[in-house]
């Protein structure tokens, strides 16, 4: 099954509050799908990059490149 793909922009300080985003949006849908009487459940990948103001291109490849990292983890752990 194939999917979309989404980017979220958030100004943060520090690696710790995009470590702490990226925590709690997975939270979120983990309680969706708990809570939910939905025949289907979500499931996604998410990747986490920083960009420099400068070059959008390679901001996208490494946000691409960490969510695949991601992607590979969550099959490896199937």
């Amino acid at each position: 099954m194939g999917g979309d793909e989404f980017v979220i922009f958030a100004k943060l300080k520090s690696d710790e509050e995009a470590l702490a985003l990226k925590k709690q949006i997975e939270y979120n849908v983990r309680q969706f799908n708990i809570k939910s009487k939905e025949p289907f459940h979500f499931s996604f990948s998410l990747g986490i990059a920083k960009f420099n103001g400068k070059n959008t291109d390679a901001f996208l490849s490494a946000m691409d490149d960490s969510m695949y990292e991601t992607k590979n983890m969550h099959r490896l752990m199937q």
